[in-house]
This record gives structure tokens, sequence and C-alpha cells, in this order.
């Protein structure tokens, strides 16, 4: 067998070995929660409970009560997208939802471990108001 042939055919061997597997887990957690306090108390905390977490915040708009954010890349993680959605559900209380979403399926326990770090930061903030 020629160099050229057994390094196309290496190659080839190599890179079959490498495809993703098709998966149906859903590489997302999504949690809501009630608080009670108007959505602009929350808003606050939650910015604060974001940044606190050392996550990178990409947008933030407090009139629709939705932050954005990334946590950040580790070993073997390119991070993950992170999305706070604060609206009003009664007179001086407020629907948090948080989605929290990676690349990978196999990622989903990462995803609501974030989702606690998140609830639990937030619940000190208010505590601490």
């Amino acid at each position: 067998m020629s160099l050229h042939r057994l390094l196309l055919t290496s190659t080839l061997l190599f890179l079959s070995a490498c495809h993703t597997a098709p998966t149906t887990d859903n590489p997302r957690a999504v949690e809501e929660r009630t608080f009670d306090a108007p959505p602009e108390v929350l808003y606050r905390h939650a910015i604060d409970a974001v940044t606190g977490l050392g996550w990178a915040v990409s947008d933030a708009d407090p009139s629709s009560g939705l932050i954005e954010a990334g946590t950040p890349a580790r070993m073997g993680s390119f991070g993950r997208q992170v999305r706070v959605r604060i609206t009003a559900s009664a007179p001086d209380q407020s629907l948090v939802k948080v989605t929290v979403e990676s690349r990978r399926a196999d990622r989903s326990a990462m995803n609501k471990t974030n989702v606690t770090q998140f609830y639990q930061a937030l619940n000190q903030h208010l505590a601490d108001r």
C-alpha cells in the first residue's frame, strides 16, 4: 500500500470515528419561581446575582425584564447561555423564569446546577436587602 493511500485510509477512519451521535436529550434546563416582590426590584437583584456568579451579561433590558448572560468557559465546556425573564404575575409578585442552555446534550446536569446557583444567589441578594 502506498504511503498516500495509507494516510488517506487512516484519515477517513479517524474522521468516521469522530462523528457525534444524534441524541434526544434536551440540553436546556428551565425553571420558574414566583417571588413576593415587584419586577423592578427583582430585576436589580437578578442583575446583581448574575454578575456575582461571574457570568458575563450580554443583554439587559429592564423594560422587558430580560437578562441574557454567559457562564465562563471551562475545561471541556464552551460555557452556557443563560436567559432570565422577570414578569409581573400579580400585584407585588413576579415570575422569574431561568433558562440555561448548552451546546451539548450531555451537559444537562450542569445546566440544572447553573439554574440552582442563580436562584440561590438571587435569594441571598433578596435576603440582604
